[in-house]
């Protein structure tokens, strides 16, 4: 995307929802800020929070990603949930998933009534991901949905898939870390590091099963059914991923041959972004991830 010129994005600090409970910043585009004619039928963005981080974002990431997309034409809401950053915390016994959604939604709410937007994207890394998605699955306002690094959709996954995930996480580690490292071999032969761990990598690599490429389809599988539900509905999806996230491996084992097309073709839009963590803390890395996100966004409606 090219970069717009400086100084024409409007920010202002929110308070939304029972009592106004929750806090954000909103960016709009300076040409159209306060609704009006000519912000009907736009698409506004909802940032939200990871985990435990404020609406800021990791490296301060949502920040700069809300002016980007400001500048670009579309309004940007980021806040904070019920308990964090400067937002209170809820006064119910609602579950956090469950409330999250709810109070995406009335982010929603407040972005129609404030910028005029009829339509919405959510994004959201680590558990904000989980929360763009489910959000998206549970109002129709939602247009589309990126998920950064996103460790589970509808569930936790079955006990089994998260122990053989474990494996192939251990085995690419091993594998791509471990074996080439001097001193860790001078602690097997001292008898410090488990060989056996280090052996079960190796043949892990040379039967092939590194979680890379899809197997066969769990078809009876709700994350399954709801990306089936967010596609049918044309939801635009972008999957973002740190190279070697365990999210990555997650998507492979459930949705198998078909992940591998993804990649290949799309939709969804699949990213992986190479040298990253999972809060994508190197520089090059942040912008890999961001640039992708701004791609994207322009492709929404």
């Amino acid at each position: 995307m090219s970069t717009p010129e400086p100084g024409d994005v409007v920010e202002q600090v929110v308070r939304f929802g029972p009592e106004g409970r929750l806090h954000g910043v909103l960016s709009s585009p300076a040409a159209s800020s306060g609704g009006g004619a000519g912000a009907t039928e736009r698409t506004g963005v909802l940032l939200l929070n990871a985990g435990l981080v404020p609406r800021v974002g990791p490296n301060r990431m949502y920040v700069r990603l809300a002016r980007s997309l400001a500048r670009a034409g579309r309004p940007v809401l980021r806040f904070d949930f019920s308990g964090v950053g400067d937002s209170d915390a809820r006064r119910d016994t609602v579950r956090f998933e469950q409330g999250a959604v709810e109070e995406t939604r009335r982010a929603m709410d407040l972005l129609a009534d404030r910028e005029g937007c009829t339509r919405f994207a959510t994004l959201g890394l680590c558990s904000g991901a989980e929360i763009a998605f489910k959000a998206a699955c549970a109002d129709e306002r939602v247009v589309g949905a990126a998920m950064i690094n996103a460790p589970r959709y509808l569930e936790e996954p079955a006990p089994e898939l998260v122990a053989r995930l474990e494996r192939v996480q251990a085995a690419r580690y091993y594998w791509g870390v471990a074996l080439f490292k001097p001193k860790n071999w001078l602690r097997v032969l001292g008898g410090r590091a488990q060989f056996g761990a280090m052996l079960s990598a190796f043949l892990h690599k040379l039967g092939g099963m590194s979680g890379r490429s899809g197997g066969n389809e769990r078809t009876d599988d709700p994350d399954v059914a709801a990306f089936d539900a967010l596609l049918a509905r044309d939801v635009h999806l972008a999957l973002i991923f740190s190279e070697g996230d365990w999210g990555w491996d997650y998507l492979a084992a459930i949705l198998g041959k078909r992940f591998d097309h993804w990649q290949k073709d799309g939709p969804p839009l699949v990213v992986e972004v190479p040298r990253g963590d999972h809060l994508l803390t190197p520089l090059n890395a942040r912008r890999t991830a961001m640039e992708a996100v701004e791609d994207w966004t322009a492709t929404l409606p």
